[in-house]
């Protein structure tokens, strides 16, 4: 992904905003509802523009986690620590955290969409 570690920076910094502005949102939430409970939770996930903004937040948390974790692969499986096989070590490393990625964001959208 890292083409530009200027477009890497804006990442990091809107999807920060979104997981922000959701987790501020979520406390607001249970603190002005004062019964949650199962008919609560489905009542805020049944509203589209609720399904919407988690959706999003899903989608902007994998951006910042594979900026992480590709930095944490670029920085940690170099040539110095596993000699000729880092190349296939950080490419398997990479394909990894992109699939488990991928399955989390594909695993949220069925769980959104389905609640009705």
């Amino acid at each position: 992904m890292a083409v530009s570690g200027v477009i890497d920076w804006v990442i990091q910094r809107i999807s920060s905003i979104v997981i922000s502005s959701y987790a501020i949102w979520m406390v607001f939430w249970m603190w002005s509802v004062h019964d949650i409970d199962y008919h609560a939770w489905i009542a805020l996930y049944s509203n589209v523009w609720m399904q919407i903004y988690s959706v999003i937040t899903v989608v902007a948390t994998c951006a910042h986690a594979w900026i992480g974790m590709w930095t944490i692969g670029s920085d940690y499986l170099t040539v110095r620590q596993f000699g000729e096989l880092a190349t296939l070590v950080r490419t398997s490393y990479n394909i990894v955290c992109v699939v488990l990625l991928l399955l989390y964001v594909v695993w949220i959208l069925y769980i959104m969409w389905n609640l009705t």
